[in-house]
């Protein structure tokens, strides 16, 4: 099952990811190497067979999958048409606004499932909405892989400027509906007996649901290795479930009983929690276990691993886009696999002994999510086995009470101790999350594909020499080696010149950095602009600018941007003062000069220009060129003319004209290079 399991998955990594004709090489040679290592362990014809029928199943039911549902529904993109679909998922937003997926049909004919984004409307799960609108695919972005996300769901098509809208009440899915208005209704007395900070962070726990959660929080939990405990996954199901049984043994309720009130109440749970992937998972897995020793049979971690997986990704071959599918998978590795064949022969009869162990065992699973964290995530915690054996314990007894507050509807009294206990993991995390040694940024690609290769040579390792001893030894060197390349890569971009232009629809801001100094100014940034800044800045290690430049609706921005980074001197515009903690400049507008040790920036007649040695490099709304490289950040006007040279480069672009340095957002200009982010 292991190998089946494990043969299927690469064969829908390979055929969602190894899409160019020239990946065919490296597919055959992995082949090839994999060919060998089973014949060096003994595998016969029918094992390879088998491993070989499982590898091209999946390829083919993905290739099948994308052709006859995938593409039939993304040909309507561009188009305007009409569609009529159930509700299938609801989530609200501030200033009356929510984002709706329904599942229905477009223009009455082709079934697909749409995600729409609007002012709230007055449904529920499992009234029907019908409408006009322009459907459109999502788009990888810098900011977000919108279209890996939304695949994973199996939704191909956004419905955007929606118009004629009718919604008619059914009053179906009853329960469902029930369950998610309870749902809001203890996420509301969460937040309100315990605060906004230690409300949001009880939900995130409870029930997956990160939307309220200060963004400050966030990174400090990830940075400190924690992160994990805000995502529905196998530690909630397997605490719910365990909490459970605990109280059905002490009840002395019969077992069969006992088994189905657990997978009862671990399935309310899941679909209070919108029913999360890597929640699913963790769901067959408790049930496998739960079941073998129901029938007293032996049960395997990695066998029912592999089991969840093959369910889930039969069900649904995009799942392997899925983010929280793949963290899941690789953290469960690390824990139920990994982490038991390396301390196997550590006893555990001593309290140190004990915390050795495990500490050791989240050490395994750091090591096991680290490719992922660092290519989803652009960050990965050093000391998360630490802060795990220290936090996490507090965590989960703040969440079984939050679980408990749940089950009986508030009866306990109990929310008081959890704020108490959340308090003080935020305040904790928050001091070690500032701390830059905690946690490294990946600063490129590089730092995942080193992760990625050293991830390849412990499985060689592991398969060729199958000794513990030198499994150690190649996971040292393997997470030594990403650190190091990833030092070296950034000290490298460090010393030279780096300009990101960052931002979506023409608003755009800039960051320069060279050496330790870092000037950010945002040109014409909307409310989304600074989420793009703030990305850069945490994938690239910078926690601190000389200088901020506000150009415009400086009141609105410089709180979030104040969240973002710390900064030395403030450059606004006007003459209405936003802070007293920061050395502030006004009227920029009338232009300014800004000069670091090894570059200067200044602007003047609406021209940002940077200097740096002989280099000249240009920021400008307007059409005409400028010596050096010149960058045209906002909208063309129809009397505009691109200018095809090389050196002129477009935010926006022209459909009647066919230019590579058009329509160019989030990019970084290193050296003489230009490199798309």
């Amino acid at each position: 099952m292991i190998a089946v399991s494990t043969a299927y998955l690469s064969g829908l990594f390979f055929a969602s990811f190894f899409t160019k004709a020239s990946d065919l090489i490296t597919v055959a040679g992995i082949f090839a190497l994999l060919v060998l290592i089973g014949r060096k362990k003994g595998m016969d014809s029918t094992d390879f067979s088998v491993t070989a029928l499982s590898f091209s199943l999946a390829f083919a039911v993905f290739t099948v999958y994308t052709g006859s549902v995938c593409r039939k529904i993304t040909a309507f993109d561009g188009t305007s048409g009409s569609f009529s679909g159930v509700v299938s998922e609801i989530k609200d937003y501030d200033n009356d606004k929510s984002s709706y997926v329904l599942k229905g049909k477009i223009n009455g004919v082709q079934k697909a499932k749409v995600s729409m984004f609007t002012g709230t409307l007055d449904v529920e799960y499992g009234d029907t909405v019908q409408m006009d609108c322009k459907f459109s695919v999502f788009k990888k972005d810098y900011l977000f892989d919108s279209e890996g996300y939304y695949k994973s769901y199996g939704i191909f098509l956004s419905a955007d400027g929606a118009d004629n809208i009718v919604c008619t009440r059914l009053h179906r899915q009853k329960l469902k509906n029930f369950l998610m208005n309870y749902r809001e209704r203890i996420i509301s007395d969460f937040r309100i007996k315990l605060g906004n900070d230690c409300g949001s962070f009880l939900s995130g726990m409870v029930f997956g649901d990160k939307s309220y959660i200060d963004g400050n929080t966030k990174n400090s939990l990830y940075r400190s290795g924690i992160g994990h405990v805000l995502a529905m996954s196998g530690l909630h199901v397997s605490v719910v479930a365990s909490a459970f049984m605990f109280f059905m043994r002490k009840l002395r309720v019969n077992r069969y009983i006992s088994f189905l009130l657990m997978d009862t109440a671990v399935a309310i749970m899941i679909v209070m929690a919108n029913s999360p992937v890597s929640a699913v998972r963790a769901g067959i897995m408790l049930n496998m276990i739960y079941s073998a020793r129901l029938f007293r049979r032996e049960s395997d971690t990695f066998n029912s691993l592999a089991i969840a997986v093959l369910i889930i990704c039969t069900a649904n071959p995009y799942a392997i886009y899925s983010a929280g599918f793949i963290m899941s998978v690789t953290g469960t590795f690390g824990i139920g696999v990994l982490a038991p064949y390396m301390t196997k022969n550590i006893p555990d009869d001593k309290f140190l002994l004990k915390l050795a162990k495990s500490f050791l065992s989240l050490m395994c699973t750091a090591v096991a999510v680290m490719p992922v964290s660092l290519m989803y995530f652009d960050e990965t915690s050093i000391i998360s086995p630490l802060v795990n054996i220290i936090f996490v314990p507090l965590c989960s007894v703040a969440m079984i009470i939050g679980m408990i507050y749940v089950l009986t509807g508030g009866i306990l009294p109990l929310l008081g101790f959890a704020g108490v206990l959340i308090k003080a993991v935020i305040f904790c995390t928050e001091k070690i999350g500032s701390i830059k040694w905690a946690y490294f940024s990946c600063g490129g690609d590089i730092a995942v594909k080193s992760a990625l290769l050293c991830t390849l040579a412990v499985v060689l390792v592991k398969l060729f020499f199958n000794d513990r001893k030198y499994i150690v030894l190649s996971l040292v060197l393997s997470f030594s080696s990403v650190l190091v390349t990833s030092a070296v890569y950034r000290n490298t971009k460090y010393k030279s010149l780096n300009i990101a232009l960052l931002g979506s629809n023409s608003r755009s801001a800039v960051v320069i950095s060279c050496q330790g100094n870092t000037i950010i100014a945002d040109l014409n940034g909307n409310y989304r602009t600074s989420s793009y800044v703030e990305k850069y800045l945490k994938r690239n290690g910078i926690n601190s600018a000389d200088i901020l430049v506000l150009s415009d609706k400086v009141q609105s921005k410089y709180p979030v941007y104040r969240d973002i980074v710390r900064t030395e001197k403030l450059l606004v515009s006007g003459s209405t003062p936003v802070c007293s903690d920061v050395n502030t400049v006004f009227d920029v507008q009338n232009g300014w000069t800004a000069t670091a040790d090894n570059f200067s920036a200044s602007f003047s007649d609406g021209v940002l220009t940077v200097l740096y040695g002989n280099s000249v490099i240009n920021f400008t709304d307007k059409a005409e060129s400028l010596d050096g490289i010149t960058i045209h950040y906002g909208r063309l006007k129809k009397s505009d003319q691109i200018i095809c040279d090389g050196k002129n480069i477009y935010t926006d672009s022209k459909e009647d004209i066919i230019y590579k340095y058009s329509g160019m957002e989030n990019f970084e200009i290193c050296g003489n290079r230009i490199k798309k982010l």
